[in-house]
């Protein structure tokens, strides 16, 4: 507020400036990193209303501007400026095919005691946390369940025995290329069935720090179905004139049926932005990429 006399003053808000936000994918999920609903304002752009509910950190843009009944261009723009004032951050679809292994971070988390309890006090589940808050004040009626104090003690043992420590840590490290994570639950079985562990809030709060990274899938046709291979470009240019022709159109009768998948298998789209695109599962996208024929799936 600056006077400039008796009768006038000059009001001046100044704002951040931030760097513009990346480009915006139809598969990127959104992750709230604020409570959204306290920033909400009525005078809000409608869009940007009717997609607040369906930021959950599970639901792409495209799932998003589906349930919201919105134009996926006006739901991207919304997010966008969420992501450009920190308000959201953008996140893998969330998969138990999806792959995780650990980045030189994994450092990080392992000599830093309070990250490693901050990790401990998110990924817990609601009724661990009960049972953990009732052990602390001696009120066992706050767990929830049978108000019998052994059961909060039994998942507190459980705490424990999986998360203090360096169980934790094991955890994280225990994540790996060419492992899925339905197959990481399984081998861990004893940890995702004691009841007090988030897989999902496990896997994003090492992704949110930086320690843990997607390995994504790409698929790349090693025939003639996927395009155009690198002995067909030799050929076509010592073809000329009818020969030409018969090749074109023999590449356009391997590809058809299948146009919409040809376009995908060139080792440039990753699973996640394939099966949004064509709004299918993963379980479908192998069935088709092994009929297709010779298909290599590679994890980077």
């Amino acid at each position: 507020m600056i006077p400039i006399d008796d009768a006038n003053t000059l009001n001046i808000k100044l704002f951040p400036s931030y760097p513009p936000p990346p480009p915006l994918s139809p598969q990127q999920v959104p992750l709230a990193t604020v409570n959204l609903d306290a920033l909400k304002d009525e005078s809000w752009d409608l869009t940007m209303l009717r997609i607040l509910p369906h930021i959950d950190g599970i639901n792409s843009l495209k799932q998003i501007a589906y349930r919201a009944d919105a134009d996926y261009k006006l739901v991207r723009k919304a997010v966008e400026h969420l992501v450009y004032y920190g308000c959201v951050m953008l996140m893998d679809v969330w998969s138990f095919g999806a792959c995780y292994a650990p980045t030189e971070g994994i450092g990080q988390f392992v000599q830093n005691p309070e990250m490693q309890e901050e990790g401990r006090r998110y990924l817990l589940l609601p009724e661990a946390q009960k049972a953990l808050n009732a052990v602390a004040t001696g009120n066992s009626s706050s767990t929830g369940q049978s108000g019998d104090e052994t059961v909060a003690t039994d998942k507190v043992e459980k705490i424990r025995e999986y998360l203090d420590g360096s169980g934790l840590v094991e955890l994280y490290m225990s994540l790996r290329q060419g492992q899925s994570l339905r197959s990481w639950c399984l081998e861990h079985a004893d940890v995702v069935t004691s009841c007090v562990l988030d897989v999902r809030r496990f896997i994003h709060f090492g992704v949110v720090k930086g320690f843990l990274y997607r390995v994504h899938k790409y698929a790349i046709a090693m025939g003639k179905h996927g395009g155009t291979t690198v002995d067909e470009q030799d050929e076509s240019n010592t073809l000329d004139g009818s020969a030409l022709e018969n090749s074109l159109k023999r590449g356009r009768r391997d590809t058809k049926g299948k146009p919409e998948l040809a376009k995908y298998l060139d080792g440039m789209h990753c699973f996640d932005e394939i099966c949004t695109e064509l709004a299918i599962s993963e379980k479908e996208l192998l069935a088709r990429l092994k009929s297709w024929g010779d298909v290599q799936v590679i994890y980077r």
